[in-house]
């Protein structure tokens, strides 16, 4: 069910993602991802006792997962439209998310439990997704689009 839970988010963010829409300064998607990851990996059985070895994957994971989430903003146009700043995705941008996703689930090969990455995949686009959304907004200010709207 995670991983069905998990496309359906995939999908819909790499939408989104190319689609261009307004920058926001303030977005609760990221933090409601991550926060249904924290619960999703929270109900992984403990009959399956994760050893060091798969933390230690899993923060690897999570780590390459935040490289590519920075430079995957670099990846996504800023222009402004009037009054308003727009992002907009490009194919890198795609292509950056299907390595970052298939990075993390294929580090399962490197764990001793089986479906742990599996488990943990909306913790990881979560995450991935914040580390993003905060390098894009930095971008944003440090060229100067001042006017970067809240609503």
């Amino acid at each position: 069910m995670n991983l069905v839970i998990a496309g359906v988010v995939v999908v819909w963010l790499l939408i989104r993602q190319l689609t261009p829409r307004p920058v926001k300064e303030k977005s609760l998607f990221g933090v409601v991802v991550l926060a249904y990851g924290v619960f999703a990996a929270s109900t992984f059985p403990a009959s399956a006792p994760v050893t060091v070895v798969d933390v230690a994957v899993l923060i690897g994971s999570a780590i390459l997962g935040c490289a590519l989430a920075a430079l995957r903003a670099f990846t996504v146009r800023l222009r402004r439209e009037g009054d308003r700043l727009v992002q907009q995705g490009t194919a890198l941008t795609a292509l950056l998310w299907i390595v970052g996703l298939a990075q993390h689930l294929l580090s399962e090969l490197l764990m001793t439990v089986p479906m742990l990455a599996q488990a943990t995949l909306l913790l990881y686009v979560g995450v991935v997704i914040l580390v993003q959304r905060a390098v894009l907004l930095a971008r944003a200010r440090s060229a100067g689009h001042l006017a970067v709207h809240g609503r």
